[in-house]
């Protein structure tokens, strides 16, 4: 509503004019009257009126002269209204850019007309205003320009915070053409703000996807309430960022400020309101990440999905609590999945998806993305390697039964056939019943007792079964079969011999 004051000395005009009129179909509202000129100058002070209706003859201050002194300072508008048909009367009238100049008696018609005329001028003077000011703002808190450059000896400075609103949906509509989406939750933060806000409260454009606020100190914000309407509405997602509160000259540090803790939103998670930077536990460690993305590409090649997981986890919690940006997520996410894809595309498999990466918002829809990644690529090596692996183990069966007599170890033989070595290791006990070592060591003892039997020496048969020394070898043996070979030989000749 425009607020409106009414002046005239005469009783009945003044009650006549407030009383006929149809204010608030013209979204007018009086805020008050006064009988002469200085009365009127102090009710303009007080009340601020948009548009002055004032007669010309009134005793001390006629009504051109109050005119006069208020356009330095608040700059209603003026309508003029005067008995008197005097040419001099309407050349003043131009002077203090009256908006009409109205003869007694008044014409209804034409009073509404005049006011009708007033508040579009008024709408188009605000507007002006809006984004002259919106203008100046951005330089401002983009360093263009200094506050005091613009405001100097005009306003004395608040006590402020900047707000920033980003829309985190705006690149999935850019992506699927839907532009207008991302409008309609841009005008929403706008009608929501003004709805919310004093009319002292500035409302900035800075990005396409961005809205951003400067309230004083008293403004009271629950921006919980506009997330909850948006996410309601089921158009997008949206994400607040607001500064500490500081003097309006220092504008474009809390603007700054704002758009700091926007950007941890990463690491904090959208669809939040976000006071103050995230904090940090540690200092990275390269060296530390290095380590976490081998195990995770190792787990992922050799199918441990929990082990994948599990690291995946310990690597996303490291780099969040050392507090570092989203672009240092990206590169840890896309070596991982490089690596992963190398391996899959050796085996002539194709799996895509590493182009997502760019659109997860925050560190939870990444970890999510590359969970499911991670899942995919087990999958596909399960596939590949579904019957692989019992062939691999028939081929280390014949090489050991072939080899035994030499230098065996299961580092030299996971790297033979390519496969991690705990993983060979687990796999083969699996599939055996018993350990690389163990089953080594049996068939070496049950070799080495033919041999005996054949009255072969003992040194001799421990160098020919791969003992060099053999100290060890009459261990083993007698673990298998709890006699020494001498023992084992002396049995075995008395049962020849009988």
């Amino acid at each position: 509503m425009y607020k409106v004051l009414i002046v005239d000395d005469e009783y009945y005009s003044r009650k006549g004019l407030i009383k006929i009129i149809p204010w608030k179909e013209l979204n007018c509202e009086i805020v008050g009257e006064a009988e002469n000129g200085y009365e009127a100058l102090d009710k303009i002070n007080q009340e601020k009126p948009d548009i002055v209706v004032s007669d010309i003859n009134m005793p001390g201050l006629d009504g051109l002269e109050l005119a006069e002194k208020v356009q330095t300072s608040l700059k209603p508008k003026f309508i003029i209204v005067t008995g008197y048909d005097d040419f001099n009367y309407a050349k003043r009238a131009v002077k203090v850019n009256a908006v009409d100049f109205i003869k007694k008696p008044i014409n209804i018609e034409e009073f509404i007309e005049a006011i009708k005329k007033t508040v579009e001028l008024i709408k188009k003077d605000n507007l002006y205003d809006v984004v002259i000011r919106e203008k100046e703002y951005l330089q401002i808190m983009r360093e263009q320009i200094s506050f005091s450059e613009v405001y100097i000896g005009e306003v004395e400075a608040r006590d402020v915070r900047v707000v920033i609103i980003k829309n985190d949906s705006y690149d999935k509509y850019l992506r699927a053409k839907e532009e207008g989406k991302n409008r309609q939750v841009i005008n929403m933060i706008k009608d929501w703000s003004n709805n919310n806000f004093s009319k002292d409260t500035i409302v900035l454009s800075p990005h396409s996807n961005r809205i951003a606020l400067v309230l004083d100190k008293s403004s009271d914000y629950d921006f919980k309430e506009l997330i909850y309407e948006i996410n309601n509405q089921n158009i997008g997602r949206i994400t607040v960022g607001i500064s500490n509160l500081d003097n309006e000259k220092n504008i474009h540090n809390l603007y700054k400020q704002a758009k700091e803790r926007l950007e941890d939103s990463f690491l904090w998670g959208i669809n939040s309101v976000i006071t103050k930077k995230y904090p940090k536990k540690h200092i990275i460690n390269k060296k530390h990440i290095k380590i976490l993305i081998n195990e995770i590409v190792e787990n992922s090649i050799f199918m441990q999905r929990s082990l994948a997981q599990e690291n995946l986890n310990i690597l996303l919690q490291y780099l969040i609590d050392g507090g570092v940006k989203r672009p240092e997520f990206y590169e840890c996410s896309i070596e991982i999945c490089f690596r992963i894809r190398s391996e899959l595309i050796k085996n002539a498999v194709e799996i895509t998806g590493e182009e997502s990466l760019e659109c997860a918002r925050d560190v939870k829809e990444l970890k999510s993305f590359l969970q499911e990644f991670i899942n995919n690529s087990i999958d596909y090596f399960r596939e590949i390697n579904g019957n692989k692996e019992d062939q691999v183990i028939k081929v280390l069966i014949q090489y050991i039964n072939e080899n035994y007599n030499k230098e065996i170890s299961l580092k030299t033989l996971s790297k033979m056939i390519y496969l991690n070595e705990n993983y060979l290791s687990r796999y083969f006990k699996q599939k055996t019943g018993v350990g690389f070592s163990i089953y080594i060591r049996d068939i070496r003892i049950n070799k080495a007792k033919e041999l005996l039997i054949k009255g072969e020496k003992i040194t001799v048969v421990a160098k020919e079964v791969g003992y060099s020394d053999h100290r060890q070898f009459n261990i083993n043996f007698r673990k298998v079969t709890g006699l020494l070979p001498t023992e084992y030989k002396e049995q075995n000749n008395y049962f020849i011999k009988n």
